[in-house]
């Protein structure tokens, strides 16, 4: 199924950084999303690095770190690493 992770936007000041750690199952499948403010907000994640703006787990990559900025209105993606 699909997981959503949605990141307030309650109280966040232009500037501000969110580094979020995942510890992935070693399970195939498993589509999860990162979210701007609530589970109905933009996505985060790029289309170009992640397919319909979702992580689908592989069975074998089992940790994602993805970081946001806070731009005064919004989260945005800055960047994400697996290791390899």
């Amino acid at each position: 199924g699909t997981r959503i992770f949605a990141v307030s936007a309650s109280g966040r000041n232009a500037g501000d950084r969110c580094w979020l750690n995942f510890v992935l199952p070693t399970t195939a499948a498993i589509v999860f999303t990162i979210r701007n403010d609530t589970t109905g907000g933009a996505q985060l994640l790029p289309s170009a690095t992640y397919p319909s703006n979702a992580y689908t787990t592989d069975g074998v990559v089992t940790s994602l770190s993805v970081a946001l900025f806070f731009n005064g209105s919004v989260w945005q993606y800055d960047f994400s690493k697996s290791p390899a």
